[in-house]
């Protein structure tokens, strides 16, 4: 019983250094970047022939960052939080869906039929966004080219 402590002081000096270090150095983990080719027929790629470039990169950042860049140069830096992304979301999908589909989507199927079919995917999806978002946020790099 006298082994035990030891090892049991051991793990939990080492748990408190991995929070502490998760608490207060915020690390992110890069993903590798994913390389998109746009047609010439694109919006964006007629964003590039205007600006003179040759690829964007837009990077996401799962704890609220957004930056574009265009050949190296950032062009802007968007930062935002839960409610804003709530509300961008909501806005975007205002225009971008008829009525209908937004009701089925986000509504009804969204909170009614998979808490009720599906309750530990629902809250381990929410505890994963939650994780994500607070304690070890991933970044994620499109580049985007002219193809």
């Amino acid at each position: 019983m006298r082994r035990i402590y030891p090892v049991l002081v051991v793990v939990l000096v080492l748990l408190g250094g991995l929070i502490l270090y998760l608490v207060l150095a915020r690390p992110v983990v890069v993903l590798p970047p994913v390389t998109v080719a746009l047609s010439e027929n694109n919006a964006l790629a007629a964003y590039e022939r205007l600006l003179k470039v040759d690829e964007f990169d837009l990077t996401l950042r799962t704890d609220g960052r957004l930056s574009v860049a265009a050949n190296g140069q950032r062009l802007s830096c968007l930062s935002c939080n839960l409610d804003s992304l709530k509300n961008s979301a909501d806005l975007a999908g205002r225009f971008l869906m008829p009525p209908l589909a937004t009701l089925l989507a986000g509504g009804v199927l969204l909170w009614v039929v998979f808490p009720l079919v599906l309750p530990h995917l629902v809250w381990g999806l929410v505890l994963a966004g939650l994780y994500v978002y607070y304690i070890l946020p991933f970044e994620l790099t499109l580049r985007l080219v002219r193809g």
